[in-house]
């Protein structure tokens, strides 16, 4: 058998289960640095090796095969370009997956700073898990602004890489996710602050967020201890330990982070004899005197076209020239000068992160292709290649793997000038030919506090140390970047430079009774929910909102309840816009916001734009070039926007309950309690609260015997006598006459869609208009739908969605809590009512009132009191603030009978103090889980809820 199907084959048996190391195997056992090299085709350096086996020194072929001793939170430096990426995700896969070490969380969260590197991140790491063929057995989803994230949520137990943007993981893990139902939050709360290992990759770069994942670390190992152990693994070229330094951290007696950076066996590496000399470049003085007044204004200025002549002089065919500006507007006018000097687009391309995704996609894609030709000519010469032209950002400093010949970088601050220096010679194979080029663009003698992006006085300072680099490189030729930068560091006049420089600033970051309060999903007193934005991303005007364009000819048509037939917002078309550039776009125009309590879009103006946000333009505003990305001017419109749809669940939906069959709800309660064993029993849970999932799920549904449920259910039913918990879809059209709605009927039949007519809605009033529906056993998607609608005569087509106007897990929970409060003899504890409440995270911390009399629960009307499920009562008391009883004739002594629902939600999550245990509503009874913590609580539901969702999928 040849040695890599033996290999294949070896690895295929450890992941099925059927050979491991330690069994004793006929099987050759794996070795580490033949599993790593078969991932990504090259040997591990040594420090991969210690991050992924232990730190024994790998010198004994034992060591090669075994799995690090535990999971600990980690701080990596390691230089760019030396393998961070494959050292954290292949460490994961060796322990976690192939090792089997339970010790190891069973989710990998790898957060980065901005979205232009997760396409990168993803698509490494869906490669090496398809050389290991491990691809059907590690889930593998994307976090950013708009993208799906494929189901992860549902499979808690599984094996999984999440790769995401900062915004969209840090925000989950505070319970506010951007750009998702609020009734999703708990979900995504409870799964990433357990049985997660987070990377922060380029911390240098993730301002507050830096700060906030060192507080997290703090509450999920000490404050509010996780179920599952979470660990941190912070990554950068430039670390420096400040952000572990905060209040909560120092009082905790959390041990410091494990500290992994290169060998000595690592130092003669080609990349770390990579040679980076820099020079200064400042444009001749007869441009200097044109803008002594101001700085460039535009492509055609005389600064921004000598650069740009600069560049192409310097420029070489089959290398690559990279142009790091600090702002997207420059960077632009660079491109634009650079491909009116230069040539077409096919040798120039621009990379900001103000591409929509697919655009930028593209580009990137374009940069990439080209490196990949560029080393395939170096190793063959046969091979030839084009030279390329990159123009780009801030985006290109971290994670994009590229290998330049020029850099023209402009100054910057100081952990910039280290990133963007490790694009240049990347591979350490151009030394003779290499170097960097930094550049001032000229601006006014008025004193700034900004140069934009960053503060005035941060360039300043890495303008001094680049000239003091300079220097440096200039008094030895043969440096490498690494030994330069050790000599600048050693220097006495700059030591204490470089240190200030690369410490981070002090940031906003959450303290503990921030993530308490943040446990609750429910609006405040203003509608609005807290803003955790200061926490994730700096308080200032570059932090981004997510926009996408739309169609459409009359704003009436938005802010209907139902009817939208657009597509909803897809991550493909999304752009990331700066949140203050956007406010001055919409000085003098609107933008659109979903608002999930009218079911509608709803207008807001600049002031309301809040970082995080995904917002729908017009298209007819313009704002957006293929070519450049976002401009703000209103003349660069998209060919084509389609018209606007619905994108989020409502608090009335209940989407769960449509399946595309009937199905009784003994059976439903059955399948979940099922699904909720196999779950319990894969996380080896405490028998404690792994009882209370299972007994939540066996009851979570009861609430849908309640008649106003049951009575909204489609007809006609298989059987009146039974009690359903899940129905058919509903698809609906309205037709101007009854003959052309059944000519409809022939279109679901063509795109396979099972079809049953629905009991006839009758003649909608006036005009004698019919109305005819059906109960489908799929969802009709676009191209159905679009085809139906085409059809002379149909005036609208819907999928219909369930809306019983009534929250069945309300009243699951009223019943459980009388059984509980009242008999005296419930089989289940406290906590597995809150479960069931909670199972879809619209009935979770309060129980409110949906009528205008206020004499309903959550929609379910006080008559009848008792629910058609075992003959249970359903007490309301628990809805009202405080504890239920009653007082004495003399009305002085009060007779306590039950707590209220606030009480024992404030039981089961405890206190934010130190001392967080102690039960202060006694709604909990002692030997009962209680005091879990926001992260436990949250995670308990969700598992709930992951039981619920695969049942009724199965």
């Amino acid at each position: 058998m040849p040695v890599q199907d033996e290999f294949s084959n070896s690895i295929r048996r450890q992941v099925m289960g059927t050979h491991s190391p330690q069994t004793g195997s006929s099987s050759r056992p794996i070795r580490f640095d033949h599993f790593f090299k078969r991932a990504t085709g090259y040997r591990p350096h040594e420090y991969q090796a210690r991050l992924a086996c232990g730190n024994r020194g790998l010198r004994g072929s034992t060591a090669w095969l075994s799995a690090s001793s535990a999971c600990e939170s980690t701080l990596i430096d390691v230089p760019t370009g030396f393998g961070k990426t494959s050292a954290v995700v292949l460490a994961w896969i060796w322990n976690r997956v192939l090792q089997g070490c339970r010790d190891w969380p069973c989710r990998l969260v790898y957060c980065l700073p901005m979205r232009t590197l997760v396409e990168q991140t993803r698509q490494c790491a869906c490669q090496w898990l398809g050389r290991l063929e491990l691809s059907d057995g590690v889930g593998l989803h994307v976090l950013m602004g708009g993208e799906d994230s494929g189901g992860w949520d549902a499979h808690v137990e599984r094996d999984s890489i999440i790769v995401g943007t900062q915004d969209m993981l840090l925000s989950r893990a505070l319970n506010r996710g951007f750009g998702m139902s609020r009734y999703r939050w708990p979900i995504h709360f409870g799964l990433l602050n357990n049985d997660c290992l987070w990377v922060m990759d380029e911390v240098q770069l993730m301002g507050p967020g830096l700060w906030t994942s060192a507080q997290l670390d703090w509450m999920r190992n000490c404050r509010f201890k996780s179920l599952k152990p979470c660990k941190t693994w912070w990554m950068s070229a430039t670390m420096v330990q400040e952000f572990l330094e905060t209040p909560d951290r120092k009082k905790a007696t959390l041990s410091s982070p494990v500290n992994v950076s290169p060998s000595e066996r690592d130092e003669s590496h080609d990349i770390l004899q990579a040679r980076r000399p820099c020079k200064l470049w400042k444009p001749r003085s007869s441009v200097r005197m044109a803008h002594s007044g101001g700085a460039a204004d535009g492509p055609r200025s005389p600064f921004t076209r000598a650069l740009a002549e600069a560049v192409t002089e310097e420029h070489r065919e089959a290398s690559l020239s990279l142009i790091v500006c600090n702002t997207v507007k420059f960077a632009q006018w660079v491109y634009g000068a650079i491909r009116a000097t230069y040539g077409g687009p096919s040798s120039v391309v621009l990379l900001t992160s103000r591409f929509r995704a697919e655009d930028r996609g593209a580009n990137q894609n374009k940069l990439l292709a080209f490196e990949t030709a560029r080393k395939c000519a170096a190793t063959d010469g046969a091979v030839s290649v084009s030279g390329l032209i990159c123009v780009s950002t801030q985006v290109i400093e971290a994670g994009i793997d590229i290998s330049a010949r020029r850099l023209w970088s402009e100054v910057s601050p100081w952990p910039s000038v280290i990133q963007r220096l490790g694009r240049l010679n990347r591979d350490g194979r151009q030394n003779s030919d290499a170097l960097a080029w930094f550049w001032e663009r000229p601006r006014s003698r008025r004193q700034e506090k900004f140069i934009s992006p960053y503060e005035a006085k941060s360039v300043k300072l890495g303008h001094d140390l680049v000239r003091k680099l300079i220097t440096v490189c200039q008094s030895d030729g043969t440096l490498s970047a690494r030994e330069a930068l050790g000599r600048l560091c050693a220097l006495e006049e700059t030591a204490g430079s470089v240190e200030r420089a690369l410490t981070p600033q002090p940031e906003p970051c959450p303290r503990a009774i921030d993530v308490h309060g943040l446990f609750s999903t429910e609006p405040d007193v203003f509608g609005g929910f807290t803003d955790v934005s200061p926490f994730v991303r700096s308080q200032d005007k570059n932090a981004d909102v997510t926009v996408f364009w739309r169609e459409w000819t009359s704003a009436a048509a938005l802010r209907r309840a139902v009817g939208l037939t657009g597509p909803p917002f897809e991550r493909r078309e999304s752009c990331a816009v700066a949140a203050g550039t956007l406010r001055e776009f919409l000085k003098h125009r609107r933008a659109w916001v979903w608002d999930d309590r009218i079911e509608a879009w709803e207008s807001i103006n600049s002031q309301d734009i809040r970082p995080g946000m995904v917002v729908m333009l017009r298209r007819g505003n313009g704002g957006y070039s293929h070519e450049l990305g976002w401009t703000g001017n209103a003349n660069d419109r998209l060919e084509y926007a389609p018209s606007p749809g619905e994108p989020y669940e409502t608090f009335d939906d209940d989407p769960n309950s449509q399946s595309g069959t009937w199905v009784a709800l003994a059976d439903h309660l059955k399948d979940t309690e099922r699904e909720a064993k196999r779950i319990v029993e894969a996380l080896n849970l405490d028998s404690k609260v792994g009882s209370a999932v299972v007994y939540a799920s066996l009851e979570h549904d009861i609430g849908k015997a309640h008649p106003k449920w049951q009575g909204q259910l489609p007809r006609p039913m298989p059987s009146e006598d039974d009690i359903w918990a899940k129905a058919p879809y509903q698809f609906a059209i309205i037709a101007e006459t009854p003959t052309v709605a059944r000519k409809t009927e022939s279109i679901l039949q063509t795109h396979g869609v099972g079809h049953n007519q629905a009991e006839p809605w009758g003649q909608e009033r006036g005009n004698g208009r019919s109305c005819v529906a059906w109960q489908t056993d799929t969802i009709v998607y676009r191209a159905a739908l679009d085809q139906i609608r085409s059809v002379p005569g149909v005036l609208r087509a819907w999928n219909v969605p369930f809306r019983p106007g009534c929250r069945h897990e309300a009243a699951t929970a009223l019943a459980m809590w009388h059984s509980y409060y009242h008999r005296k003899s419930a089989k289940f504890p406290a906590l597995s009512i809150y479960l069931s409440a909670a199972h879809h995270g619209k009935v979770r911390t309060v129980l409110t009132s949906r009528s205008d009399t206020g004499e309903d629960v959550c929609g379910i009307p006080r008559t009848p009191a008792v629910l058609p499920w075992n003959e249970m009562a359903l007490d309301f008391a628990c809805a009202v603030d405080g504890a239920s009883g009653h007082f004495s004739e003399n009305g002085e002594t009060f007779f306590f009978e039950a707590p209220g629902w606030t009480g024992l939600v404030a039981d089961l999550l405890g206190g934010w103090e130190p001392k967080a245990e102690q039960r202060t509503s006694h709604a909990v009874p002692c030997g009962e889980p209680s005091a879990l913590g926001p992260f436990a609580l949250a995670y308990l539901e969700t598992l709930v809820r992951c039981a619920d969702e695969r049942a009724s999928r199965g």
